[in-house]
């Protein structure tokens, strides 16, 4: 009986092909975690530049309606009188890389409370 030793041609096409779709599947996640990413940093400067401007708006007493450009994002919100002070809505348009996407933010501008007086 011969002992050959080493590999033959079909088992080294396989371990080349099961090698290859190993690296297109690392190549593939790669990219996709790679937009994922973009499209996270890019939510991300969306909420932070929308409430911003929504914490800036609800220290106003009478905030109006209006629009403004923060960066690369469009900011707009409108203004509603409640019971409570005044509801602002506020939409955030974004391009994440992809696609346009609009982030809603909601917040309401209250007038302070009333203060409490300490009698000794």
């Amino acid at each position: 009986m011969i002992r050959r030793h080493g590999f033959t041609l079909a088992e080294v096409l396989v371990a080349m092909m099961l090698l290859g779709i190993g690296v297109l599947s690392l190549a593939a996640a790669a990219a996709a975690g790679r937009s994922a990413l973009r499209e996270a940093a890019a939510e991300s400067r969306a909420l932070l530049a929308g409430s911003s401007v929504l914490d800036s708006l609800v220290r106003l007493t009478a905030p109006q309606p209006g629009s403004l450009t923060v960066g690369p994002d469009s900011v707009s919100w409108s203004a509603t009188p409640i019971s409570a002070g005044v509801r602002i809505d506020l939409a955030v348009r974004f391009r994440d890389g992809t696609a346009a996407r609009t982030l809603a933010l909601t917040g309401v501008a209250a007038p302070p409370p009333p203060r409490l007086r300490h009698d000794r």
